[in-house]
């Protein structure tokens, strides 16, 4: 909708109550930064929603998101983002690159990850976070680089149930401050 509106930065107040497709709505929209409240009652699919929009740091306030299956690179490199991001995530499978490049998100992430599979690159490139994570990973298989160059990352790591990861690639590579024990209890 706003893909590529590169001068666009005006508020958008519409009925978005049927509306199933979210992705890619500002993408490289680069100097938008407007509160975003959407009634999302119908949402599904919310891919690369904020991905390179870079100015943006508003409030973002979603009815719901029970019936949204990914947020795949929904930040991606969206390098001012550092607002609170409370999201229903139970039916949630990806969470994959999330936050990568969001240079300055640093906030508490409480979501739901029972169901969730594919956690690679999450916070990716997020060089100011560094927050707690307390994740059910017991349906996880790919983490690899979850953490790959979150520079001030030094937080406790507890996944829970990692029996069926199988991919963790890079999962702490260039987090130069990490030094904290894993579930298993091993050091990076």
């Amino acid at each position: 909708m706003f893909y590529n509106a590169s001068s666009f930065n005006q508020p958008v107040n519409f009925n978005t109550g049927r509306v199933q497709d979210f992705g890619s709505m500002f993408e490289y929209a680069s100097i938008f930064n407007q509160p975003v409240i959407f009634n999302t009652s119908s949402l599904k699919y919310t891919t690369r929603m904020f991905a390179f929009a870079s100015a943006f740091n508003s409030v973002l306030s979603f009815t719901t998101t029970l019936g949204v299956a990914s947020f795949m690179r929904f930040f991606l490199n969206a390098s001012s983002f550092d607002q609170p991001v409370v999201f229903q995530t139970n039916n949630v499978n990806s969470l994959d690159s999330m936050f990568c490049g969001a240079s300055s998100f640093n906030r508490p992430v409480s979501f739901n990850t029972g169901q969730v599979l594919i956690m690679s690159s999450m916070f990716s490139g997020a060089t100011k976070f560094n927050q707690p994570i307390n994740f059910d990973a017991s349906k996880m298989t790919n983490g690899a680089n979850m953490f790959a160059s979150a520079l001030a990352f030094n937080s406790s790591v507890n996944l829970t149930s990692t029996n069926r990861l199988t991919t963790v690639k890079g999962m702490f590579s260039n987090a130069v401050s990490f030094n904290q024990h894993t579930t298993r209890g091993e050091k990076r």
